[in-house]
């Protein structure tokens, strides 16, 4: 409050107080104008707008100009092998073929004729070569059943004389060993046990007799059963007709061979020779006859041997027969065109009755299934940090959707325009593409991730260093940062400053370092409060008036 206005309060005290303060507010409110407003803002601090120091990707990106294309092996440009008029075209622009679909046909009445000649004499020949297999199989299987039955009968002979031959020899043994006992005649030894046979049938008949008395006796006096005495009656008889047995062996061998035994034996020892003889000659006789047999089923083997040649030659015939046919249907096959990918017609160049030459296309075919790619051009100097697998964005006028892809190769400088090519694989599916239309490309060579960031309206230019004003307070503060990659309204800061500090964006070609300032918020907040003072002078001014009335 100035002197003027101190004064002319203390002088009116004799009036009511609310009429002294109505005079009070009227005697001290600002003068209207903004003269004295603009000098206080003239020495006062500077306006200012803030940004804070954020973490975000910063890319180095390498624009350049070109065109959508099909991508690498989905573009066929199809045409005919061989020379001919074209007969038919199957598809027409834009229809949908398949790989192996056939597209065109050249005139192949020719070629037609030659096929269907060189299959039927295939056929001829594979029957035969058939019916001559058949008849191998046949004869291997008659030769081998000989071959298996003539062995049998071979080893069967072969068995066969050896067990004769062995009987008869066991026979012939037999016989000369009883001629030599009829020769020999008894021994000393036999005629001893023959008497020991005798004395002791001799002792056995005298018991059995003994037996018999006694038993008579008692079975008189009823002592034993009537059975008991027939048995040893019974014992009596049996032992009389071994003691009678036993006295004409030892009479037989003391009188010694009869001369009549010695000739049978003799008589037997001959017939069991000429049974050995006969028995070997007639086993031989079988084994050679079997033998003979056995050679002759082997030799049928020969006849296999000719029918396996004959088989030979007949697959040999059809395999040439067959290399005709299929060299025939190649031929016709030439004549035929078909599409080597799964794709759309993109263009017909020729129509039925053109004849084109070897280099001459009848119609281009495209694979969209596999995306497009983009062919951009960009200067040399920017073609040496672009590597294959790079991300890259695609603008095109009228499509408002990201169009994204990387990079598939690097081409070298084309002489003409100074430029080199870039191959980009689109992976995005936007439906408004299509091979031909134009566009720039923006070609990621460099990120950084969590990289400081700032606007670039932060960021002056003084003493040839990048100068920025950082917020401290209400006071600016002046920092030369270092930085790098630039990306739209951004650039990197790779020292100098930290996450969450605030940077001048807007006001700060006025600031010096230290110098003071007001943002925004600042300025409303003052703002707030003069129009609440102005509230508070009103109201005491209308409570003055209103006491001065009454």
């Amino acid at each position: 409050m100035n002197q003027n206005c101190i004064g002319m309060t203390l002088r009116n005290t004799r009036f009511l107080i609310p009429l002294s303060l109505v005079f009070v507010s009227i005697a001290c409110a600002p003068k209207s104008g903004g003269d004295s407003e603009e000098k206080v803002d003239a020495g006062g601090p500077v306006a200012v707008e803030l940004a804070p120091v954020v973490q975000k990707t910063m890319n180095t990106v390498v624009t350049g100009s070109g065109s959508f294309v099909a991508s690498q092996g989905s573009i066929a440009k199809v045409g005919a092998v061989s020379t001919g008029r074209v007969d038919k075209i199957l598809v027409k622009e834009g229809d949908s073929v398949s790989a192996g679909q056939l597209v065109a046909i050249l005139d192949n009445r020719v070629q037609g004729a030659q096929t269907q000649s060189a299959e039927s004499a295939l056929k001829a020949a594979q029957l035969q070569a058939a019916q001559s297999e058949l008849n191998l199989r046949t004869a291997e299987s008659d030769q081998a059943a000989t071959l298996k039955i003539a062995k049998l009968s071979l080893n069967s002979a072969i068995s066969e004389r050896r067990a004769n031959s062995l009987a008869a020899k066991y026979n012939l043994q037999a016989a000369q060993v009883a001629l030599a006992k009829a020769k020999a005649g008894n021994r000393k030894q036999e005629i001893s046990q023959a008497e020991q046979t005798l004395r002791q049938a001799q002792v056995t008949r005298d018991s059995a007799s003994r037996d018999e008395r006694r038993n008579a006796l008692l079975l008189e006096k009823g002592i034993v059963s009537k059975k008991a005495y027939e048995d040893a009656k019974a014992a009596l008889t049996s032992a009389d007709a071994s003691l009678k047995t036993a006295q004409a062996q030892l009479s037989l061998m003391r009188e010694g061979t009869r001369k009549e035994d010695l000739q049978a034996a003799e008589l037997a020892v001959k017939a069991a020779q000429e049974a050995l003889k006969s028995a070997q000659e007639l086993g031989n006789q079988k084994v050679q006859q079997a033998e003979a047999t056995f050679n002759q089923a082997e030799q049928g083997f020969l006849q296999v041997q000719a029918k396996h040649k004959e088989v030979e030659a007949n697959k040999s015939l059809a395999a040439q027969k067959q290399a005709d046919a299929s060299a025939a249907q190649a031929t016709q096959a030439l004549t035929e065109v078909r599409s080597p990918i799964d794709g759309i017609v993109n263009r017909r160049l020729l129509n039925p009755g053109d004849t084109p030459d070897n280099n001459s296309p009848i119609l281009e075919i495209v694979n969209l299934s596999k995306g497009l790619d983009f062919l951009a051009s960009v200067t040399p100097s920017d073609a040496t940090g672009i590597k294959a697998g790079q991300q890259v964005t695609v603008d095109v006028t009228g499509i408002s959707g990201d169009i994204v892809g990387s990079v598939l190769s690097v081409g070298q400088v084309d002489a003409t325009s100074g430029l080199a090519p870039v191959r980009i694989h689109i992976s995005s599916s936007e439906s408004g593409l299509r091979i031909g239309t134009f566009g720039t490309a923006h070609i990621v060579v460099a990120s950084h991730k969590n990289a400081l960031s700032i606007p670039k309206s932060a960021v002056l230019t003084r003493d040839d260093q990048p100068t920025v004003f950082v917020a401290n307070g209400d006071k600016a503060k002046l920092v030369k940062p270092v930085t790098g990659i630039e990306e739209g309204d951004f650039i990197e800061v790779t020292k100098g400053l930290e996450k969450g500090q605030s940077v001048i964006t807007v006001g700060n070609y006025e600031l010096s370092d230290g110098g003071s300032i007001k943002t925004k918020e600042d300025e409303k907040k003052d703002g707030e409060k003069k129009d609440d003072d102005k509230k508070s002078d009103k109201k005491d001014t209308e409570k003055a008036e209103g006491g001065s009335a009454k």
